[in-house]
């Protein structure tokens, strides 16, 4: 359904700008704003769009209560890639060409992009200040008392009926500090509002340019100095795509590809039992903790029983596609109905399924709701995987990472209360 026809993103600034309007946002124009509209914009591209922007709100199982749902809002994953290409663009000198073929694609030739162009790039120094003060994939998640009228009125705006939250009600922050940054510096400053607005514009044609022009993603890519790695790019941008509406098909296919999962879980046995023999030269009780956390972990979804029948049935919610059409039009459609499914199951789940999108790929989720080490698909195949290393090599490239996620799962367990409240 989706591969078919990825390589065929023709020049569709139309599309953008149609897309830009609808979700509230008038790049490359400048536009007045409010703290309750950009806080709208970021929802309505979670819950009504599917495709979570810079600041997701997502559907998820709770942490503590795993019959019930909650929701998750976090920074978007790919935002550490923007700042790749954006640092890679700025370094070659090119970065305000590329903002400003960007704005002319979406608005028109001829038009005055300076003033924009600056605000975007002083946003980004901004954000990425406060991102480097607080990001972290090892952050105890927080409770967000939905006191904030503003914020409880723009995720209630895009929930069915039946899933309207209250002002007791909470929603889990996996990444406590940069929204709290985010809201003092920008959503609640009057003056700095237009300048996110012009940054989330521009953030979120970066996002889409890979499915819906050519020219642009082509174009940056080669003043970058990555000439012919576009259809890789591609391919990448469209298996994340599939990944972001049906994960567990993802966690399936990487599952096939392993032809030795011994070696991954032999990496593990000799993490915990390291970590329990370490952990018992201080305390007893502190050993015998880790050992009862310890015996329900798994690397990543490696010991998934479900098959591709069953998984069709899960998803049975995505639209059934023909080759014709856009790529994006198809992932637009599927996102929106994996939205749809998963926001009206926020008070009743209707399914047994964890790794819901978007939320799944957050490693503190994985380790607190589905008991997964989460551990890169590249470390786990050869030439990495292949017998012949010394010892050392696989334990540090693949044991170090688990064991300190395996670490702040147990501090989470002992410092921290269900309600991730510091234990006094």
């Amino acid at each position: 359904m989706f591969l078919p026809g990825t390589q065929s993103g023709s020049e569709e600034g139309d599309v953008l700008r149609s897309f830009l309007r609808q979700v509230g946002l008038s790049w490359p124009q400048k536009s007045a704003t409010n703290r309750g509209q950009l806080l709208d914009s970021l929802v309505t591209l979670s819950l009504d769009a599917g495709m979570p922007t810079l600041w997701s709100f997502v559907v998820g199982r709770h942490l503590s209560r795993p019959t019930e749902n909650a929701l998750y809002m976090s920074l978007d994953h790919r935002y550490h890639s923007w700042c790749l290409d954006v640092e890679r663009l700025h370094s070659r000198g090119v970065l305000r060409r590329y903002l400003r073929r960007c704005a002319e694609v979406v608005g028109g030739l001829g038009g005055s992009y300076s003033s924009m162009i600056d605000d975007v790039m002083a946003t980004h120094v901004d954000l990425w200040s406060i991102v480097q003060s607080f990001w972290s994939p090892y952050n105890a998640p927080r409770y967000v008392n939905l006191s904030d009228p503003e914020l409880r009125r723009a995720v209630d705006g895009h929930l069915p009926d039946d899933s309207q939250l209250w002002a007791d009600d909470s929603i889990v922050d996996l990444q406590p500090g940069i929204f709290d940054a985010l809201d003092d510096t920008y959503l609640k400053v009057e003056k700095n509002q237009e300048r996110f607005k012009l940054f989330l514009g521009a953030y979120l044609v970066w996002a889409l340019s890979p499915f819906l022009s050519s020219h642009l993603d082509s174009a940056m890519l080669d003043e970058m100095g990555r000439q012919g790695s576009s259809l890789a790019r591609k391919a990448r941008d469209c298996l994340e795509t599939v990944d972001h509406v049906m994960p567990l098909v993802s966690w399936k296919l990487q599952a096939q590809m392993l032809h030795d999962v011994h070696f991954a879980w032999g990496i593990l046995h000799a993490v915990t039992y390291s970590l329990i023999d370490v952990l018992a030269r201080y305390s007893d009780s502190l050993s015998a903790a880790a050992v009862a956390l310890t015996g329900h972990l798994k690397i990543n979804s490696l010991n998934m029983s479900s098959t591709w029948p069953m998984l069709d049935k899960i998803y049975d919610f995505v639209p059934v596609e023909t080759i014709n059409g856009s790529y994006f039009g198809r992932y637009r459609r599927a996102a929106r109905a994996a939205a749809l499914v998963y926001k009206q199951s926020l008070r009743a789940p209707r399914q047994n399924v964890y790794h819901m999108p978007t939320v799944s790929r957050e490693p503190v989720y994985r380790l607190l709701v589905t008991r997964e080490v989460p551990v890169t698909h590249a470390h786990l195949v050869p030439p990495l995987s292949q017998p012949g290393h010394p010892l050392a090599v696989p334990i540090t490239v693949v044991g170090l990472p688990m064991a300190c996620y395996i670490l702040a799962l147990l501090y989470f367990m002992l410092f921290y209360s269900d309600q991730f409240v510091v234990r006094r």
